[in-house]
């Protein structure tokens, strides 16, 4: 369970501290990010700790294209994150 909390912490260091403060993170993603998130989800979700969608909807700027997003934590997410064996290595 580690592997993937240190991945998502590779790609985003503040996104668990966020989830412990907000239920539904909104972010606009490149098709890369969804990829990986995508890789992610289907562990989490079978764990009941976080999801993750695409809601619809792009931004087209000169940094790329975006799509618009949520992480949503779930039901097992604090307890998890607040066990005492629970560790990010950095």
């Amino acid at each position: 369970m580690n592997k993937y909390f240190n991945d998502l912490n590779s790609w985003n260091s503040q996104v668990i501290n966020y989830l412990k403060e907000y239920q539904v993170i909104p972010c606009q993603l490149k098709e890369t990010e969804i990829n990986l998130w995508n890789s992610w989800t289907p562990f989490f979700r079978s764990k009941n700790i976080l999801d993750f969608r695409q809601i619809g909807g792009t931004l087209i700027n000169e940094n790329g294209t975006f799509y618009n997003c949520e992480i949503m934590r779930s039901a097992e997410f604090m307890r998890v994150v607040n066990d005492k064996n629970f560790k990010l290595e950095f």
